[in-house]
């Protein structure tokens, strides 16, 4: 896991800059990103939680 890590790295450090805090990615073998839930995503969920609550 550490050498995948050490692959991607450099593309974390692109990736975080390019899409806005709160995001989830995955992080494959071969050291490619994909994003899986940005954070217009995230907060709707959050806000759809919210209201089940």
């Amino acid at each position: 896991m550490a050498a995948i890590f050490l692959i991607a790295i450099v593309l974390m450090q692109e990736f975080v800059r390019k899409y806005p805090a709160p995001v989830i990615a995955k992080i494959y073998r071969d050291g490619k990103i994909n994003l899986w839930k940005d954070s217009k995503e995230l907060s709707a969920e959050l806000k759809n939680f919210d209201e089940c609550i």
